[in-house]
């Protein structure tokens, strides 16, 4: 096969050379890399000295996750581009790395000894199964001699421990070789993703009205590259506006490697078509989904956080799943990963972004080589605006959350992703920042405060059940206690909850609220107070449910945890 298409080649350069059509190769340059989400525009540049005529100009080096559909040139105005086609040149045989080349003879070498090792481990196990199983020497029937019974003991003793003596070296042996295996493919699987053996090209036929030098400039889409948002949110002090400063994670495993050009992140979608849009209806309805999802950001911030804006800042991400995580594939001997060598499989995830596309220019240069690795681009800093306040939910943590609340982040273009926060000096542990979800303001956790005691405690004397007709009565009640114990006025948003019913014989009565703003589709109480320097505050909860004896009706919420077991 390989024979056929070097004749079809040569075929192919002798119907050139007979056409008279003169051959020049042009080396180009990558200046500047829009990358999108998925994908990226790649923009090189070239010249080239040409005769009067046509001449064919060959670009080599392309990348190999080129997308032959979107291959743009333009040259200098005099002169006529001809045709621009893509073709593979299967007579550019790429330069062997001669550090590969060693790794590979290597791991053929460590595969013939495990495989060779494999063969002593299996004899040994065939010839233990042959002394066990041939131990009675005597036969069935005769037995074996008083006299010769300490030798045939003798005998099998000394080679049973000598076989598992042996086997158990070699499979020491076995072991150690597949570490050195293991180890050999991540530096084959690292070279390789480095590595640009292709043979891609791109022929440009042009047509000069004299002796000219041709510029060229050439853009054209690729795969196996793209771009996720990501955020360091930085406070300094509850007075000051929040720092915001938008990062990317870029990625290039395109086989060329970016080399100080100038990026631009794009949120467009470069596969998009020449069909104009077409509207659709646009309707609205109540959604409570976004009011569930602010609800379980924070009650997800009581849950997961683990740090304390006073310094013990280990915590624990709450995170949407934003990220562009690298699938590797099992690699062969060439270090191949899938079907296409060079290529490592990427699996992307859904982020929102503006329903505008945005260009982020990039000001300053970057080079990102083409080793599938995520390399961090600034973008751009804004400072936000944000009012502070605590937030707690004493029913779930006993501590109390110092949240900013961000005004104006809207008109920030900004996508969905996840943000370092720092406090003062201390890296407090990741948030998220959720735009499909967030209204005209952003709420960010910046850990525990405990500063600010928060109890829930449930008054037995006064919980009870009762029994009227049909009907069973159970009375619950509760006391929240907040106090500040920072030397400043601090503004606090205190939540509980009633519970909801769905069922028509099911009823709950709301005896004491302590005032609360009551929601009554969700259940939910909500008192926000401003407290003095070691002031002290309480508030009453009480509530009854009823409903039928003969239905039994789970009130008390549990939450489970991890035990040793014995």
């Amino acid at each position: 096969m390989n024979k056929l298409l070097i004749i079809a080649a040569i075929v192919l350069l002798n119907i050139a050379a007979m056409a008279g059509i003169p051959n020049k190769p042009v080396t180009t340059k990558v200046n500047s890399v829009t990358v999108y989400t998925t994908g990226a525009l790649i923009n090189a540049t070239g010249n080239v000295a040409v005769e009067t005529g046509q001449t064919n100009l060959i670009i080599s080096g392309v990348s190999p996750s080129i997308d032959t559909k979107h291959i743009h040139v333009s040259a200098n105005d005099e002169v006529k581009i001809v045709s621009v086609t893509h073709e593979i040149n299967f007579l550019n045989k790429p330069v062997e790395n001669p550090v590969i080349k060693g790794l590979q003879d290597s791991v053929k070498f460590i595969n013939e000894e495990v495989s060779i090792t494999n063969s002593s481990i299996t004899s040994l196990a065939d010839e233990r199964a042959m002394i066990v199983k041939n131990s009675s020497i005597g036969g069935a029937n005769s037995g074996v001699n008083v006299n010769d019974l300490p030798k045939v003991l003798d005998f099998m003793q000394t080679n049973l421990a000598e076989i598992s003596k042996k086997s158990l070296a070699l499979e020491k042996k076995r072991d150690k070789l597949n570490e050195n295996l293991t180890r050999i493919y991540n530096q084959l699987e690292e070279l390789n993703a480095k590595e640009n053996n292709n043979n891609q090209e791109i022929l440009i036929t042009v047509s000069a009205p004299n002796r000219m030098t041709v510029n060229l400039d050439i853009s054209y889409l690729v795969a196996n590259a793209g771009w996720a948002p990501s955020y360091d949110l930085k406070v300094k002090d509850i007075s000051k506006p929040i720092d915001l400063i938008y990062k990317a994670k870029v990625f290039n495993n395109t086989g060329i490697d970016w080399d100080n050009v100038r990026l631009t992140l794009s949120t467009s979608d470069p596969n998009k078509t020449a069909e104009k849009p077409k509207l659709t209806a646009w309707t609205l309805n109540h959604d409570v989904s976004i009011q569930t999802a602010n609800e379980n950001n924070m009650q997800g911030l009581t849950n997961n956080w683990n740090g304390n804006v006073n310094g013990n800042a280990s915590a624990q991400a709450y995170t949407y799943n934003y990220s562009v995580p690298m699938e590797k594939k099992a690699m062969d001997i060439n270090g191949k990963k899938g079907k296409d060598k060079n290529v490592v499989m990427m699996s992307y995830s859904e982020i929102s972004v503006s329903e505008l596309s945005v260009d982020f220019e990039i000001k300053e240069n970057y080079s990102i080589p083409s080793d599938s690795k995520p390399y961090t681009v600034d973008v751009t800093k804004y400072s936000l605006p944000a009012s502070y306040h605590y937030f707690a939910i004493p029913k779930m943590d006993k501590d109390a959350f110092l949240v900013a609340r961000v005004t104006g982040w809207e008109d920030l273009n900004l996508a969905d992703g996840t943000a370092n926060v720092f406090y003062g000096d201390n890296y407090i542990g990741e948030s998220d920042i959720n735009t499909r979800q967030s209204g005209d303001t952003l709420d960010l956790s910046l850990g525990r405060d405990k500063k600010i005691l928060v109890q829930r405690i449930k008054k037995q004397d006064y919980g009870s059940k009762s029994f009227t007709g049909s009907n069973r009565i159970e009375s619950f009640m509760y006391e929240i206690t907040v106090k500040n114990n920072n030397k400043d006025t601090i503004n606090i948003e205190l939540q509980d909850q009633l519970p909801v019913s769905q069922e028509s014989d099911i009823t709950i009565d709301a005896t004491e609220i302590s005032h609360a703003d009551k929601d009554d589709l969700s259940g939910k109480l909500c008192w926000k107070l401003r407290l003095n320097p070691g002031e002290i505050k309480k508030f009453p909860l009480a509530f009854s449910v009823k409903y039928p004896k003969s239905k039994p009706v789970i009130i008390r919420k549990n939450r489970t945890i991890a035990c040793p077991r014995f």
